[in-house]
């Protein structure tokens, strides 16, 4: 065998190991974690469905960026609970009629990062979590059931 086959076969050996590795660290925490976070998604759900019923869509938005003030800045679990809150928040809100104006259409990534970005930053936040919770809002923008909740309540503004 040649010295180059034997390095390129010993590359790919360590690279085909590391994916084990990697793999079954992965599988490892799931088996030892997926009830637990899981949970913590659903009782987020829960939670932020108690609260949009009680208030309006500024309402819940208020609420996500406090709770990610709080907790969501630093933790990735966090930040995904909160969106996960935030979503069902929104859900279950009443309509605010500007609610959605200046939030780009969710199919425009580049107008949607961009404009999360800057959200961002008008909230004090330099965190890689926050687009996303600033995201949720666009995709909750442009969804069928704002319109509806919209024309449900007599309001003839768009989503988006």
């Amino acid at each position: 065998m040649s010295p180059n086959a034997r390095i390129l076969l010993i590359i790919v050996a360590a690279v085909l190991g590391m994916a084990l590795l990697i793999g079954g660290g992965i599988w490892y925490w799931w088996s030892q974690n997926a009830s637990e976070f899981l949970d913590a998604g659903a009782t987020a759900m829960n939670e932020g469905q108690v609260m949009g019923r009680g208030t309006d869509e500024s309402g819940c938005m208020t609420a996500a960026v406090e709770r990610h003030k709080a907790d969501g800045s630093q933790r990735m679990g966090a930040a995904v609970r909160n969106n996960l809150w935030l979503t069902a928040c929104l859900e279950a809100s009443k309509a605010k009629d500007k609610f959605c104006e200046g939030v780009p259409a969710q199919d425009s990534l580049l107008a949607v990062g961009t404009w999360a970005a800057t959200s961002c930053v008008q909230q004090g936040f330099s965190d890689p979590y926050c687009g996303n919770l600033f995201a949720v809002v666009a995709k909750y923008c442009s969804s069928p059931q704002r319109a509806e909740k919209l024309k449900a309540d007599g309001k003839t503004r768009p989503a988006g």
